[in-house]
């Protein structure tokens, strides 16, 4: 069956896309990050530091995710996440850290905050985005 030109050129419904909270300080792999994740399908919203981070989890309701650099200008990442647990709605938001920093010591501290997952800088794409998906299912967009 073949569809009209009309129906072809009407404007498909806009899905609304998951948003992900991305704080990090390096602009270099904030760009990039934000890149990654629009070609997924999804909506970065871009921090740049620890006091913009806690500003948006008092102020707005919680992503699908976060992705969160742990050495952060301001509040550090491990107290971001500890804000982030204490916070009824963010709670049982899954976080994503992503840092230069492979000291076991640093990524104990982290992962007892309540982060899911530590990868370590320089990231593979491919499995930073497999990671992204099983927490934010092409199916949620």
């Amino acid at each position: 069956m073949r569809q009209s030109i009309t129906s072809m050129l009407k404007p498909k419904k806009k899905t609304k896309k998951s948003t992900v909270l991305v704080v990090e300080d390096d602009e270099n792999i904030a760009f990039y990050l934000k890149y990654m994740l629009q070609r997924e399908g999804l909506n970065p919203v871009m921090v740049p530091d620890g006091r913009a981070a806690l500003d948006v989890i008092e102020r707005f309701r919680p992503p699908k995710l976060i992705l969160m650099d742990i050495k952060l200008p301001f509040i550090d990442g491990a107290r971001l996440v500890q804000h982030v647990r204490a916070r009824p709605k963010w709670a049982l938001v899954p976080i994503i850290l992503l840092t230069s920093v492979s000291e076991e010591r640093v990524i104990n501290r982290a992962l007892s905050a309540g982060a899911n997952e530590y990868m370590v800088k320089p990231f593979l794409t491919l499995e930073l985005i497999a990671r992204v998906r099983h927490y934010v299912p092409e199916g949620e967009l």
